[in-house]
Formats: structure tokens, sequence, C-alpha cells
């Protein structure tokens, strides 16, 4: 399917971790996990267990880890070693081939594009290229759309790195749509799926933190907002501001602003609304070998807790059974406590059935984010039979989530506090013109469908989210105080109607 030149820079001097060690700490106390943050260790994983938590501590937190009571046990002692052994390997890459040759290693984000593209080209009849919106610095957020079935059927949407430093599941999400549209008509199973559902798929929702950590900080998670970054999956609206996100902007879980503040974010939560065929989210993430779901911020089962327990304990079932990789089903606030993430948004929001994989490795081993590049073969193929489970589910036409919530749950998704700000006060937002109305564009449909959806729709555009989100010259606005803004109330009232032709779809 064509070659690419790589187009990272191999020489340039990224930052080292020179002396920084992966250690397990047993049953922590959360005060003693709080002094180690402070002192400059980093917590691993997005939602961090209450029975052990991974840590990557620098060597001047070191001393306070042996002062702890805590169990610690070292899975890394360096881990710049691991480091450089992979920007030596990247770096002997050379041209990168768009065939089976493609998955042999990471790829950075213009191979990952190149590769999207060159999937499109070869396969015209049953894909697309879709554009979800624009991030901070101006790079577009892409995807492929497939859909070999008929247009109005239910989809499917599954989306990657969100957080900079997880690759595998950028690789993970670019071969989940290498194999479904290769193998579509010579491989039964995937046949029967794409017959019946569209499956939308976006490797890289954060494309400035995942060139920032190719090219400079390797352990990089957030977005680029003022060089100290947001957590995109604390910046959702719904419950935004909760436990588990932090208003510190230097801290790994900082929320941002106010909810939405950040394109990214605007620009999936747009996308989302505008697809009135989605009945399920999956965001893949690493590590730790799970598979969550709603709730997130709140201990409170949801409405469908016996329905997403069922359907991803089926996943893993099915995922186990590809290499006897063992992943947990689990609500999500059953690790930890984490308000304002996008699980919670699509389906408290968008009524959608939604799904956190953290991949490889578990939590058993020395994890890490740097994994050995044959996982992405292996890590592809098991989460593919997920997919293939959800798309058998969607197929079958069940009835729509109770997007209700906790009995105690604000359910129009605008959590405690709404809409982000400018220095003024006045409401700002990537996706919003001056009338508070969503941005749309033609890329946005399945093929041979209009703008904004399957064919017959022609109510919504495509939600891209703007060119980039506001950029204020004053830098971190950190203590204006958030107000509601039109664009929020906007995309609510979108949310009701996509969940009123979700309902319709589905009976």
């Amino acid at each position: 399917m064509g070659v690419v030149t790589v187009a990272w820079n191999a020489n340039a001097a990224p930052r080292r971790y020179d002396g920084h060690a992966i250690v397990r700490i047993e049953a922590p106390q959360p005060e003693e996990i709080a002094a180690l943050v402070s002192a400059g260790a980093v917590i691993l994983g997005d939602r961090p267990g209450p029975d052990s938590v991974h840590l990557r501590v620098p060597p001047q937190a070191k001393a306070m880890l042996a002062a702890t009571a805590a169990v610690a046990e070292t899975l890394v002692a360096d881990v710049q070693p691991g480091l450089d052994a992979e920007r030596a390997r990247l770096a002997l890459v050379g041209p990168v081939t768009h065939g089976a040759s493609f998955f042999d290693d990471f790829r950075d984000l213009a191979a990952i594009n190149a590769h999207l593209d060159a999937l499109a080209a070869a396969h015209p009849g049953i894909t697309e290229i879709v554009s979800v919106g624009t991030s901070l610095e101006g790079r577009p957020i892409r995807g492929i759309a497939i859909r070999a079935g008929a247009a109005d059927g239910p989809s499917l949407l599954l989306t990657g790195t969100m957080h900079a430093r997880e690759w595998l599941s950028t690789m993970t999400v670019t071969c989940l749509a290498d194999t479904l549209i290769s193998e579509h008509g010579a491989d039964p199973a995937i046949t029967t799926a794409l017959d019946a559902v569209g499956i939308i798929v976006v490797p890289v929702l954060n494309p400035d933190g995942y060139v920032y950590s190719w090219e400079a900080e390797r352990y990089w998670r957030k977005n680029r907002r003022d060089g100290v970054g947001v957590d995109l999956n604390r910046n959702f609206p719904f419950e935004w501001g909760g436990e588990g996100s932090s208003g510190i902007p230097e801290e790994e879980n900082y929320r941002g602003t106010a909810p939405a503040s950040e394109p990214e974010a605007a620009a999936l939560m747009a996308f989302i609304l505008a697809q009135d065929t989605l009945v399920a989210h999956v965001d893949y993430h690493s590590y730790g070998q799970l598979l969550l779901y709603p709730w997130g911020y709140t201990s409170t089962p949801t409405r469908d807790a016996a329905e997403f327990q069922a359907l991803a304990e089926a996943q893993v079932d099915a995922m186990a059974a590809v290499h006897g990789r063992q992943y947990l089903p689990l609500q999500g606030s059953e690790l930890y406590l984490a308000a304002g993430v996008a699980d919670d948004w699509a389906y408290a929001d968008a009524g959608l059935m939604a799904f956190v994989p953290e991949l490889r490795p578990d939590f058993e081993g020395p994890g890490d984010f740097v994994v050995d590049p044959s996982n992405i073969r292996g890590t592809c193929e098991e989460t593919l039979a997920g997919v293939l489970v959800l798309a058998e589910w969607a197929s079958e036409g069940l009835e729509p989530p109770d997007t209700t919530g906790a009995d105690d749950t604000d359910t129009t998704g605008q959590g405690t506090e709404s809409g982000p700000t400018d220095s003024t006060g006045e409401s700002t937002s990537s996706n919003a013109d001056t009338t508070g109305a969503v941005t749309t564009s033609a890329d946005n449909s399945f093929p041979g469908g209009e703008a904004g959806g399957p064919p017959g729709d022609s109510s919504e555009g495509d939600g891209t989210g703007g060119s980039g989100g506001a950029t204020e010259d004053e830098g971190c606005s950190c203590t204006t105080e958030p107000r509601r803004g039109p664009w929020l109330l906007m995309l609510a009232m979108l949310g009701l109607l996509r969940r009123r032709r979700a309902l319709t779809l589905r009976q």
C-alpha cells in the first residue's frame, strides 16, 4: 500500500529519566501516595487500584519511599536504558511500508495518518477518512469509517491515544482498523460483523501530546496546553471537577480550567453527538489488562450495571481465548474514583455503552508504557475478539442503556460547573461560533452518506470541534471561575436528539 518516510527527529535531545525506578506499592495509604507525588513520583496508569499502585519514582523521591510504611517492590530499577533502547531501535526503522510489516514496531503520527490514507485508498468501497476536529496546536484528529452494510445500521466508535505516552493503544487501534478492513470478505466473523455494524476508528485523539512524547518527553501524558497540559480524560463535562481529578496544572490528572476547555475533548464530544447511529464507544488505554465501564466518578452502580458486566465478561472471555491473556472486567470506580472521564460522559450524555480497555501488560509484572513491539499484534488480535463481541451485541438490536444514571446524578451532563471561559468571563469553545452553534464539515459522513451522519439525516454536521480552541495570550487562567456557555447547552440538546434517534434505531 505504499511507503512513507519516518517523520520524527530521532536526533533531537529528549528528556532523560536516569535513575527513575518503577515500583509497585501494596495497600498504599492515600497520604503516602500524596507525599510521594509531591516529591516528584508519578502514578502510572489512568486509574490506579486500591490494592496496589505503580509509581515512577525519581531519585530525589527514593528516600521518602524508603521511609514510608508501605510495602514497595522495585519492578524496574532504572527506566532510562529501556528508553535508550527504544529510541535507538526506532531510529533504525527507515522507510515504513504500509503492509504487514507496519505493525512490527511503533509508528509516529505522520506514519499513522499515512496508513489510514493508504487503507482508505485501497478499500474505497467500504471506507472513508473522517475528521474529528483539530488539536490545540492545529493538528487534525483523523479517523477512518468502515461501513460495508446498511448506512443506517448501528455503529461502534473505537479510539486511542487520549494519553500521549500510551503508544500501545495507538498501534492497537490502528491495527484494529487495518485488520477489519483488509479481512472483510476473507474472514467470516469480520465480514459478518461489518455487514451488520459500522465501525469508526480514531487512533490518536491527542496528536499534540503524541508528537511531544516521541520528540521530547516519552512519559508525557496530557495535551500541550500552556506547556503543562490538561489530562483530556478528566476534562469531560459530566461530573467534571470531582474526586480523582486535580485543579493543579502540574499534576498528571489536571482537569483544566473548565469542562471541555480543551479542543480535543470538545471535538470528540461534538463528533459523537453528530453520529446518530452510534451505540457504543470503546476508548483504549494502557496498561493493566482491565476492561472498565461506568461509573468512574462514583461507586454507585449505573442502572445498566448488569448489562455492562455481562457485556464486559463476554468481551474478556473472547479476548482470553485468543492468547490466554486475562483481562479483569470492573466498574471503573472499583479501582479509583475518576471524575470528568470520557466513558462516563459517553454513557450519561450520549447514551452509549462505553468501555475502557486497559491493554498489556498486567499489574503483576514490570509494567510500563514502554513495551516490546512484539506485543502489538498479539494485543490487536485479542482486542479484535472483544470488538466482534460488541458488534454482535449491536447487531441484535438490544435495548439501549438507561441514561438516567444514579439516583443523585445530574443527567444533563453539565456536572457541577459548565463551559470554558476566557479571562473576561465570556464563554469560549473551539467547537462553537459566536452563535453557539456547533461547527460542521462534510468529512464526517459514512461512505455514501451525507455530511454529519448516515444518508437521510442532514439535521446535524460532523461537529469537528473547530480549529484549535481558545489559546489566550494570558496563558493558563487557572483561577477563572467557569460559567455555563451556550455551546454546552447546544451539546446537551444534540445529545437528547441523538438518544431519541438511538431509541428508534434499536427498538
